[in-house]
């Protein structure tokens, strides 16, 4: 058995949300500072014989989420909190009504891919405020934090989805849709937005031995696109397998012909590169 590698958690980005009022808009807000959720498990205790008899276990109930942020804008407090905004004024009451939302965020590892977190179903409360004044002209930075209440999803009883960039058969794109829907597209904000115009690898046509891998590199134009993330795949993953990092590589299964293909997130713009596979 191949020794597994060694990888940790090095990092923290990309906290998206979604209001669950069929728009079906996907918003960012920068700033990802920190990100804690606790899951708590049913149970119930029978008791029989003068003792514990069984325990009943009920799958998982209410999720916490704590999310810390450089900055909630007053666009993202009306969604995310049901707050009123009136002349620029954020207005908070006894009348708040938080609306139900799905969110999603990264975790980066060591080895540069990520781990994806989407919790299904909650709503969030207020945010608590951890100010403080500036010591001899020094920055002293402050964040928001607002905690949800998630619970499981009607149409399927799930709560949170995890995914990894090095799991087989794992594509970010199918990620955000079971976590957001099918028809979830993320905002697009054109005056900040670059699009992605064209994407090349490092070879179209190569030659492998079963047992062989070699890594592709993307190049995604232009080099200042917002949004470079892509995804991988195959023609046939019996004659040679990508994971998400672009390293292909031909099992000894079978010898034949098979395509690998990018397809870039933004814009869904193709590179591919052929290959042909020896035993």
């Amino acid at each position: 058995m191949a020794a597994k590698t060694k990888l940790v958690k090095i990092g923290l980005k990309n906290f998206k949300y979604m209001v669950l009022d069929g728009t079906n808009v996907i918003k960012k807000i920068p700033g990802l500072v920190s990100a804690k959720f606790d899951v708590a498990m049913e149970t119930q205790t029978f008791s029989a014989d003068d003792g514990t008899f069984l325990t009943l276990d009920g799958g998982i109930g209410e999720t916490t989420l704590d999310i810390e942020l450089a900055d909630i804008s007053s666009e993202d407090a009306v969604n995310l909190l049901g707050i009123k905004l009136e002349d620029g004024i954020e207005k908070y009451g006894n009348n708040i009504s938080p609306p139900e939302v799905a969110v999603s965020f990264d975790a980066t590892l060591s080895n540069k891919k990520f781990i994806h977190f989407g919790l299904l179903r909650g709503t969030f409360s207020i945010p608590s405020f951890d100010l403080g004044t500036m010591e001899e002209g020094k920055p002293n930075p402050q964040t928001d934090t607002i905690q949800g209440k998630f619970m499981p999803r009607d149409e399927d009883g799930y709560t949170f989805f995890k995914g990894r960039d090095d799991n087989q058969g794992f594509t970010l794109i199918d990620f955000q849709k079971q976590v957001f829907g099918q028809n979830a597209t993320e905002e697009d904000d054109s005056s900040n937005v670059v699009h992605v115009t064209s994407i090349s690898l490092s070879k179209n046509t190569s030659t492998l031995n079963a047992g062989d891998s070699e890594t592709l590199i993307a190049t995604v134009l232009p080099l200042n696109a917002t949004d470079k993330s892509g995804t991988w795949s195959s023609t046939d993953d019996d004659v040679v397998t990508v994971d998400q990092s672009g390293e292909v590589t031909a099992p000894v299964t079978a010898d034949g012909l098979a395509t690998v293909t990018f397809t870039t997130t933004d814009g869904a713009k193709t590179a591919s590169c052929d290959y042909t596979v020896t035993l």
